[in-house]
């Protein structure tokens, strides 16, 4: 468990990135590659091996979002994705269990798979019982994906009625929350839920930074202080999206200062 002492109170909000890595440009506090190791040849495992720069460019514009959103916030980069865009949940497991040894407050997620795995779910859970915040993307309709469709994961999907200063409340079945569809820069690859999942890592991790009393909370507490604030931010400040040929609950917008 995380100790909530005082100097902890006062630190930077570290976010955890769990992608292709990222760009040279891009500093981190720490970084640290995954990769399949079938070591006797009968049983997968994860080999941990120095990060190289991003070749793929995902992970470079999720980075990007939440560095320029979240300016009071610190990155870490678990690189799990090959330059082809593919990775295992055991990859994502090994990262996310590497990202709470480096005391990370969320941990971002633009990556799912239909089935379900029991290792990630496993590694989720224990991150959740450590403290830690994740947000995992989620696609705006079908059917749901892992690691968002585990209990207690914020789910965040992308909606192209959102600029990159902008969220909106959804609240419904397929997800918590939706922004952005963009990379913040034109040469930032990727697009949809997965570059929406970054913007509300940034706007979580940004309410985090503003409310530091907050790490002395329980996770539940703290989850639920920070997607109230996005909900009566939107309620206070929005418009309400109508969308007459979708049957779900009111969707209000809001558009940070």
């Amino acid at each position: 468990m995380r100790n909530h002492d005082t100097k902890n109170q006062q630190r930077l909000i570290r976010v955890g990135l769990i992608d292709s890595g990222v760009a040279e440009h891009i500093p981190v506090v720490a970084s640290c590659g995954f990769s399949l190791d079938k070591g006797d040849g009968c049983s997968e495992g994860v080999a941990e091996q120095l990060a190289q720069p991003d070749k793929h460019g995902h992970g470079t514009a999720v980075a990007d979002i939440i560095q320029t959103l979240a300016p009071e916030s610190e990155l870490l980069s678990a690189q799990v994705l090959s330059t082809s865009g593919m990775t295992s949940a055991l990859q994502v497991a090994a990262a996310i269990y590497w990202l709470l040894e480096q005391e990370v407050d969320v941990i971002n997620l633009s990556l799912g798979w239909r089935h379900r795995s029991e290792l990630l779910a496993q590694a989720c859970a224990f991150a959740l019982a450590s403290g830690t915040l994740l947000v995992a993307s989620t696609p705006a309709q079908g059917e749901p994906v892992y690691p968002a469709a585990f209990s207690g994961v914020i789910r965040a999907t992308g909606d192209a009625r959102c600029d990159h200063h902008q969220w909106v409340w959804l609240n419904n079945a397929q997800a918590d929350l939706g922004a952005c569809v963009q990379p913040i820069t034109a040469a930032g690859r990727g697009a949809g839920a997965s570059m929406g999942c970054a913007h509300i890592s940034a706007f979580v991790a940004a309410e985090l930074a503003n409310n530091p009393h907050w790490r002395a909370l329980s996770l539940a507490e703290r989850k639920t202080r920070v997607l109230q604030r996005l909900q009566q931010q939107a309620s206070a400040h929005g418009r309400e999206f109508k969308i007459p040929q979708m049957a779900k609950p009111k969707e209000m917008h809001y558009e940070l200062p």
